[in-house]
């Protein structure tokens, strides 16, 4: 690892991943020094998710793997949990909200998710350009969503939500409800929506969902389970639809907060988290419709 230089510790899946990579690039840059994304998490402690970040079009001299990072793991955990010190070489995270202390001075080792676009608003650009690939372009839905005036890509998650006790009892549960409202919503300004669902439960898709979206406006359920890196491509899809109505998910998020469309509407649930108190303004951009 370089000396002047700063670190942030990968931890998650691929919407985690971005956000917190997003953020270091941002310190680095302000701050003019290196700055790198380390991947010891995935390597060596059985970090959660899988390491994505390598398959976008991202400077791999950008990813590391330090030895030493995956010692200051634990102990930055347990740090996380006791009252505030003072840190000199150490940033923690310790809420889900914007913190502009994060900002204020450059720490060698970032420990957190840094949800917030305001950390890098100033290199949208560039994040845009990074956090591409082209593989979603072989697939017949990149040309079915190329072909119509405004499509709206639909984000489910559910799966995880529901199996992993820690998930299940931490996020939000959007209901059909959700959905049906914000659809509803997009289509009273968007007469010839169609809809591109993409989902980690397309049987619920399948057998709940789409009946009641299929009323407001046509349907198509992508399914990508069976295709070598499914997650890439639904997230690629999901950037490619002019309009967005994401999951509390950091992967529809991004894929909202990706898309280039200048007229894009994108609703987002007013309750991501079930219980933590959440700043949504921190969150979202101020032009999301929150529903």
């Amino acid at each position: 690892m370089v000396s002047d230089s700063c670190v942030v510790k990968l931890d998650g899946g691929l919407g985690n991943q971005l956000f917190q990579y997003a953020f270091i690039k941002s310190i680095g840059l302000k701050y003019g020094i290196d700055y790198f994304a380390d991947i010891s998490a995935y390597t060596e402690a059985k970090g959660r998710g899988s390491f994505e970040l390598n398959k976008l079009n991202v400077p791999q001299q950008r990813i590391i793997s330090h030895k030493n990072i995956v010692k200051h793991i634990h102990f930055l955990r347990l740090l996380r949990k006791l009252p505030k010190m003072p840190l000199s070489n150490f940033f923690i995270e310790r809420d889900v909200n914007f913190d502009q202390a994060a900002t204020q001075k450059c720490y060698r080792l970032y420990y957190g998710y840094f949800q917030s676009y305001k950390y890098f608003e100033d290199i949208k650009e560039a994040l845009r350009s990074e956090f591409t690939c082209n593989i979603a372009d072989v697939t017949s839905f990149a040309n079915e969503i190329k072909s119509c005036n405004n499509a709206i890509a639909l984000h489910v998650r559910r799966g995880d939500y529901l199996s992993n006790k820690k998930a299940a009892s931490k996020m939000a549960h959007l209901t059909d409800e959700y959905y049906t409202s914000a659809l509803n919503l997009l289509k009273s300004q968007l007469a010839d929506a169609r809809v591109f669902i993409f989902s980690n439960d397309i049987d619920w898709v399948t057998n709940v969902l789409v009946k009641k979206l299929s009323v407001i406006a046509p349907c198509t359920i992508v399914d990508t389970s069976s295709m070598a890196h499914a997650a890439l491509i639904d997230f690629s899809l999901m950037k490619m639809c002019k309009h967005q109505i994401i999951a509390n998910s950091t992967f529809s998020w991004w894929s909202a907060y990706l898309n280039p469309y200048p007229n894009k509407l994108v609703v987002a649930p007013s309750k991501w988290y079930q219980a933590i108190k959440h700043n949504l303004s921190d969150l979202y951009p101020s032009e999301w419709i929150v529903v």
